[in-house]
């Protein structure tokens, strides 16, 4: 027995390898793509008059972001009547943005979110709460964000016609996602039903062996997290708000974020203008189909971007945003899953 776990540990360690050195591969495909098409030799004279002190800035604004990412989580938690550390709950963060950049629509870093919770002491129908109501809370600072971008500065959004279509599908999902999860929370017999139902698409093409076994698991936990959820109105009020307003400043980072690329390359853009192109490039990269949005987001990015960022500088802007807004913290998020990765995946493999 003990010989079989280790070959399903190799096994499935050598899978999860290959799955993340093709994604690196992609990645890296698509940005020299951009550019190799995008860079000349204005692009060297701009660079010459970037300062080290903005890259500073950025590493400086990346930091505050993972801070209140980490302490939403941690008001979460206390909200379930769970406690949590700091550094705990950066780690969850790091390993949350790492699973997303790996899964396509990015939804691999909730499981693995509570899948963390729950190796810190925090029961799973709790950490399904807390990362739910994080979930949640985000996309609708998105869906907000975006859509007050959209119907009042629609003159800075580019007008294509395929590109006001995906704006209009997206916001559709999003709303539906939302109203599925808060319903889930409200009557559990819907998200039983969902898992099901997921349960049994996911073990027809063979990823998901015991189904029966995961509804069971689904039913009790969901009792819990549905009372975790009550709990927030019903007892910790103050700890919801504080944790959704430090989720709030976690998307107005990642806005500022943007804009700061953008000043800091030279590029002659207004705040506003920054703010309204980087809500919309937020809100558009929550529904691509691709692991981490690669490809799709950078030509979202060129397409929203184009006629504000000079085509020889918007290939580096690229590179400096999926650095900062992704790669750093999946790097982060790589090392701190590393010492549980394989274990998680035998789970995996066994359910």
């Amino acid at each position: 027995q003990l010989h079989r776990f280790l070959l399903n540990k190799r096994e499935t360690m050598s899978r999860g390898v290959k799955r993340l050195l093709i994604l690196v591969a992609a990645s890296v495909i698509s940005i020299a793509a951009i550019l190799y098409f995008t860079v000349d030799e204005r692009t060297a004279e701009a660079l010459v008059d970037v300062r080290p002190l903005f890259l500073l800035a950025l590493l400086g604004l990346w930091i505050v972001t993972l801070v209140f990412d980490a302490g939403s989580i941690m008001l979460y938690t206390r909200g379930t009547d769970e406690r949590i550390g700091f550094f705990p709950a950066l780690k969850t963060t790091t390993i949350r943005i790492f699973f997303n950049l790996l899964t396509p629509f990015a939804i691999g870093g909730q499981p693995v979110s509570v899948y963390s919770l729950h190796r810190e002491g925090v029961p799973s129908g709790k950490g399904s709460s807390i990362v739910v109501m994080k979930l949640i809370t985000l996309a609708a600072f998105t869906q907000i964000g975006a859509l007050i971008s959209f119907l009042l500065f629609n003159d800075r959004i580019s007008n294509i016609t395929a590109l006001n279509k995906i704006i209009m599908v997206s916001g559709i999902a999003g709303v539906a996602t939302i109203l599925l999860l808060t319903l889930g929370f409200i009557y559990p017999q819907i998200l039983v039903k969902t898992i099901t139902v997921t349960n049994k698409l996911l073990h027809a093409i063979r990823i998901v062996k015991h189904p029966r076994r995961i509804r069971r698991q689904v039913i009790m936990q969901a009792a819990t997290a549905r009372r975790s959820f009550k709990r927030y109105f019903s007892h910790h009020l103050g700890l919801f708000i504080s944790g959704t307003f430090l989720n709030g400043l976690v998307y107005v980072a990642q806005l500022v974020m943007l804009w700061l690329i953008l000043l800091g390359l030279g590029i002659n853009v207004t705040f506003m203008t920054g703010i309204v192109l980087a809500s919309m490039l937020l809100f558009l990269l929550t529904f691509m189909p691709t692991p981490g949005a690669i490809g799709l987001g950078e030509a979202i990015f060129f397409l929203l971007f184009s006629k504000t960022i000079p085509t020889y500088m918007i290939g580096i802007a690229i590179v400096l945003w999926r650095f900062f807004f992704h790669y750093l913290s999946a790097i982060l998020g790589a090392v701190n899953s590393s010492h549980y990765l394989s274990d998680m995946l035998v789970r995996k493999q066994a359910a």
